[in-house]
C-alpha cells in the first residue's frame, strides 16, 4: 500500500463538504435561482414548485452516490476514523452509523470490502462498539 498523506479530521470534513454538501445545496437551489433570474411577468411559479421536487431527488441521489466515495477517501487519509464519523454527522455530511437513510447509500460490493479491510487495519478492533460500526458501514 503507498504511503498516504495523512490529513486532519477539519481538512476532510471540508473536502466532504465541497464535494457532498456543496453540490447537494446547488442542485436545489437551481430552481430557486432560475426562478430569481426570470422575468416576473412570466409567473412560472407553480412550474417552479413543480422543479424543486426533482432536484431534491438529484440532490439525494448525489448525496447517495458521493458520500461512500467521500467516506472510503476520507478513511484513507484520516487516522481517527471513529472521531472522523462523529464529527462528519455533526456537519451534516452523513447520517449516524446505522441511521435509516444510511441504507440509501450507492455502494459497491467493491467498495464495501474496500473500506472494510481499512477500517478493519486502522481501528482497534476488539472495540465492540468500533465492531458496529465496521458492519453497518460495510454490510
Amino acid at each position: 500500500m503507498k504511503s498516504e498523506k495523512t490529513l486532519t479530521i477539519e481538512q476532510a470534513i471540508k473536502r466532504g463538504f465541497f464535494f457532498v454538501n456543496l453540490p447537494v445545496f446547488l442542485i436545489i437551489a437551481l430552481p430557486l435561482f432560475i426562478a430569481g433570474i426570470l422575468p416576473e411577468s412570466w409567473n412560472l411559479n407553480p412550474i417552479v414548485g413543480l422543479a424543486i421536487i426533482p432536484s431534491i431527488i438529484m440532490a439525494w441521489v448525489w448525496w447517495s452516490w458521493s458520500l461512500p466515495k467521500w467516506r472510503l477517501w476520507a478513511v484513507k487519509k484520516v487516522d481517527d476514523i471513529e472521531l472522523l464519523f462523529n464529527k462528519a454527522v455533526e456537519a451534516q455530511l452523513m447520517w449516524p452509523v446505522g441511521h435509516f437513510f444510511q441504507k440509501t447509500e450507492i455502494n459497491s460490493d467493491k467498495q464495501k470490502k474496500k473500506l472494510r479491510r481499512i477500517m478493519v487495519e486502522k481501528m482497534d478492533t476488539s472495540d465492540e462498539y468500533v465492531l458496529q460500526i465496521i458492519s453497518k458501514i460495510t454490510n
